[in-house]
């Protein structure tokens, strides 16, 4: 499995890392997205929506959990920070999303990643003490 590393000093190198990842995803795939409070998953999200032609202004889905934007494929944003277990998950209808016509990007992937079928694609965003974003991404067999 290949392990890739991206270094970010700011909000626009997120996004642009989140468009390059963008461009290698397909309906069906499943992202992780794993970091603190403010790492910058939404920010990396912006960059994967643009990536596959969604015009609409992204936001955290902390409130409503999941937000569905439609570009070139469906985008399926999840943020599992309010969730407290798989009656939740189920209750929200989240399976439905998996596996499906579009992508499915989890914030707070951790929550979820022992429930998923197959190899997803993780990405850990951590904050370095200078501020700049370390971006790891494991799961492209390319």
């Amino acid at each position: 499995m290949n392990v890739e590393r991206y270094r970010c000093r700011k909000p626009d190198d997120t996004i642009h890392i989140g468009k390059e990842i963008g461009t290698r995803l397909k309906a069906g795939d499943i992202v992780l997205l794993k970091g603190s409070l403010g790492a910058g998953k939404t920010t990396f999200v912006k960059g994967i929506a643009a990536s596959i032609g969604i015009e609409d202004e992204v936001t955290s889905p902390t409130f409503t959990i999941i937000s569905v934007y439609s570009g070139n494929v469906d985008l399926y944003h999840i943020d599992l920070y309010r969730i407290e277990g798989d009656d939740d998950l189920e209750e929200l209808g989240l399976y439905d999303y998996l596996y499906g016509e579009g992508i499915s990007v989890i914030e707070w992937g951790e929550r979820i990643e022992d429930r998923i079928q197959g190899l997803p694609l993780s990405i850990v965003i951590d904050i370095k003490e200078n501020g700049e974003r370390e971006i790891t991404v494991t799961g492209f067999d390319d």
